[in-house]
Order: structure tokens, then sequence, then C-alpha cells
């Protein structure tokens, strides 16, 4: 009985987030934005959707395989896909998802499940941090109308990278007033070596998600020069931590 409420809780935010959608957004104009794309553009972005879904639940199924309790690929591609309407609802209520899982099906403590979601979260800044240097480094000249979200993001940037720094040196040296702590434990038994795996299993959801973004530019007529998106939306990362497709940073042209 217990397990069905959850179930019919998970289908009820489901179907408020579309009935949102539904309410908010004229279909007309849905409808319109339709007709108007590359007829690839379903089949394509459909395809991608999947593959993002994949890659993510790959990331899920290496990381907490690691560092948490084993489980098998199903399993993760069905808490990932159970969490996905959560975050759409608030990130770290998504992210939160995978350690009410580990706990509950897997009986491992709050505290490591929760550390564990704490390193997953952690290697996506990571990883955006290093894509939001990239996009920086590579984009070229920027128009002047981008001038403040250049300011936004270095500043994001050198900040990312001060935390960073502290960060491999708390791992590194282990101080005894955090690795008391059983919430750090996870993050210290990683090790620099752990967290690079950590981050290399990440890495194809990443990239997968930028190329589905850059698709769905191309798809919809707004032409962006190589590696300028990584621009346009790179500070618009830190926040949710995943990209979303055009969210107003860029217009037809």
């Amino acid at each position: 009985m217990k397990n069905k409420w959850r179930h019919r809780a998970l289908w009820l935010v489901t179907l408020g987030i579309l009935a949102y959608l539904f309410t908010t957004i004229p279909i007309d104009k849905v409808r319109d934005s339709l007709i108007g794309a590359a007829p690839w553009t379903i089949p394509v972005l459909s395809v991608g959707a999947i593959v993002i879904y994949v890659a993510d639940s790959f990331a899920v199924y290496k990381t907490l395989s690691w560092f948490a309790a084993p489980l098998s690929f199903r399993e993760a591609l069905i808490v990932r896909g159970a969490a996905y309407p959560l975050g759409l609802v608030n990130y770290a209520v998504g992210q939160g998802a995978f350690a009410y899982f580990l706990h509950e099906r897997k009986n491992v403590p709050l505290a490591r499940s929760g550390a564990t979601t704490l390193l997953i979260m952690g290697i996506n800044l990571v990883l955006l941090l290093l894509l939001a240097s990239f996009g920086l480094a590579v984009s070229g000249p920027i128009s002047p109308n981008l001038a403040g979200q250049l300011r936004v993001t270095q500043l994001l940037i050198v900040l990312g990278y001060m935390g960073l720094l502290s960060y491999l040196v708390i791992i590194k040296l282990r101080p005894r007033v955090i690795a008391q702590r059983a919430v750090f434990e996870v993050l210290l038994e990683a090790g620099l070596s752990g967290h690079l795996k950590a981050l290399l299993a990440r890495t194809p959801h990443i990239l997968a998600l930028v190329l589905y973004a850059s698709l769905y530019l191309v798809a919809f007529g707004i032409r962006v020069p190589p590696f300028s998106y990584c621009f346009s939306s790179r500070s618009r990362f830190w926040w949710p931590p995943f990209p979303c497709p055009v969210r107003g940073s860029a217009r037809r042209s």
C-alpha cells in the first residue's frame, strides 16, 4: 500500500507539471514552431533524449555501484527515470531520490547515501566548470549584448576553481574535523582517483546534453557559430546544473 501511494504521488507530480506546461504555453505557438522546424526535429531530438537518459543512467549506475552499493544497470535506469519528474520541480529534490533509493532498497545508511549523492552533484559541477572554461577560451569575440553575462561567467569560473582547489586540498589532507563526519566519508574514501573515475563516467552524459541543445537550436533555425553555444549557455549551467535548450539565450537570425 505504501509503495502504491508513492507511485501515485509521482504520477501526480508528472501530471501536474504537464498541466502547467499546457496551460501556460499557447498550443498554437507550439504548433507554429513545429511547422517551421526542420523535418528531422522530432525523430532526432527523441533519439537524443533517449541517449541522454541512457548516458545519465550509466553514470548513476557506475557511481552508485562504486561508492554506495552494487546495483544493476536496469535498477539505475528505473531510479534515474523516476527521479526526472522530481528534478523538474527542484534539482536537489531529484538528486535526493538517489539517496532515498539507496536507503530504502539497498539499506545504505542515510549519511552514506546522502554523501554519494553529493559526490554525483559535485562531479556535475566540476564538468560544467571545465565546459565553461573551454567555452570561454574558444568562443572568440563576444557580442556587446553578452558583456554582462561574460562578467558573471568569468566570476563564476574563478570562484569555481577556487572552490575546486580547496576541495582537492581537503581530499588530500583529510582534516580530522571533516574525516570524523559520516557525511564526508564517501568523498574522502573516493580520493582523487575515485573522483576521476566518477568524472569520466559522467562525461558522456554532459557531452550528450551539449550536443542535444546545439541540435535543438539548429532545428528551430537558430544559427550559432561553432563553440559560441558554450558561451551563450554556460552561465546558465551553474544554476540548474543541466542545460535546458533555448531559454532566451539566442535569437533567430
